[in-house]
């Protein structure tokens, strides 16, 4: 990400975002089922033209992605 910065004169100002999408604990679902639902979600308009790094977790008693 530091090198896309660089590449596009963005070294100032904000960052990063840290976005969580979460599922709840009842909802029973696949880890895989859960990323791909949360990759929908990143695909609407509020993250066009943004690097993202989408990682679904497992380690809690739910899945979320960040």
């Amino acid at each position: 990400m530091i090198v896309t910065k660089k590449i596009f004169n963005k070294e100032k100002g904000r960052q990063f975002i840290d976005f969580v999408h979460s599922f709840h604990p009842c909802e029973d679902i696949s880890p895989r089922l859960g990323h791909e639902i949360s990759l929908k979600l990143i695909e609407k308009g509020k993250f066009k033209n943004f690097e993202i790094l989408a990682v679904t977790h497992i380690d809690k008693n739910y899945l979320y992605t960040h």
